[in-house]
Formats: structure tokens, sequence, C-alpha cells
């Protein structure tokens, strides 16, 4: 799903259900992951980053403490995302080099 690739979905995507109506007709409809617009704080790269999470990757990032810690330590394959992979990305030079200036990151503010 393009949407996913934007934010944190942690795997979730487009689903389907089953839908009858009062002729018991059936029809396929899609629904769409249960997301909101969240804003966390990445002490790593010292910003504030504005990102559509699924309440299922928010529910990791509490449970792993931080957004910095659910973005390191989550499976690429689980992450599943292009803007999240661009977030490690960022972390790992920062964390490797600490006088790595960090760029202006899509979605933050300074």
């Amino acid at each position: 799903m393009r949407r996913s690739q934007r934010g944190l979905f942690h795997g979730k995507g487009m689903g389907r259900k089953t839908q009858t109506c009062f002729s018991e007709k059936k029809s396929i409809v899609r629904q769409k992951p249960n997301a909101r617009k969240q804003s966390f704080f990445s002490e790593i790269l010292k910003r504030q980053v504005n990102l559509h999470v699924s309440t299922t990757a928010l529910r990791h990032i509490r449970h792993r403490g931080s957004l910095d810690n659910y973005v390191l330590l989550t499976h690429p394959k689980e992450l599943d995302s292009i803007y999240g992979e661009y977030l490690r990305r960022l972390m790992l030079l920062k964390l490797n080099d600490p006088e790595y200036k960090v760029p202006y990151i899509v979605k933050s503010r300074p």
C-alpha cells in the first residue's frame, strides 16, 4: 500500500471484509488500517517528527519505549516502510558519527 510507505504501519495494509445488504447480497469491501497522525521526538536526531502511525505500530512504539528504539530494533520486514528505513539510516549515521549534521527530515520540525 502506498500510504504505508509514507508512515509507520508495522506491516498493516488494506483488509477485506464481506458486507451483506438487506436482500442478502454479498459484496467485498476494502478496509483501511486504523491510522492516526502523531508527532514523536527523536532523541538521536534531536527533532520532532510527524508521522502517520497505525495503532499497531503505536502500541509497538510504546512497548519499545521510544520511536528511536522502535525504528532501530524492528526487523525491516515488520517495519515494511520506505520512510521507516529512511529514518533508520539517518539514525545509524548519527550514532556512528556524532558530528554528522542531520539534513532536513521530511515531515519534521527543526
